[in-house]
């Protein structure tokens, strides 16, 4: 939840500047962002798992069933340290194949 939260607070604060960048809350309240939960829960993965310039591998062309493994892997990997192992850990099954769902559907679009 704390996630979603932490989300929800950077998209909001995104929504108040237009495409130049230029704050446009000042006097008035900028329209709440809606996102789903599932794009919430990916959120975080898109900060080193971009399609664009991405120094790690991006998650364009992995099926929902083996991202689901892949992060299953990190998360009940006894002997895992990274950082993928801490983040999967954090998320349950059900949110872990929410994640795997929403990416590989993100994925399927041009």
């Amino acid at each position: 939840m704390r996630r979603v939260v932490i989300f929800a607070s950077v998209v909001f604060l995104l929504s108040a500047c237009d495409d130049t960048g230029a704050d446009k809350s000042v006097g008035a309240i900028a329209d709440p962002v809606h996102v789903s939960a599932d794009a919430a829960l990916s959120a975080s993965c898109s900060g080193c798992h971009s399609a664009t310039g991405s120094a790690i591998v991006g998650l364009e062309e992995i099926s929902e069933t083996e991202l689901f493994e892949k992060l299953s892997f990190y998360k009940y990997d006894a002997d895992g340290t990274t950082v993928m192992h801490r983040l999967a850990r954090g998320y349950s099954d059900d949110q872990l194949k929410s994640i795997s769902s929403y990416l590989a559907r993100a994925g399927d679009t041009p």
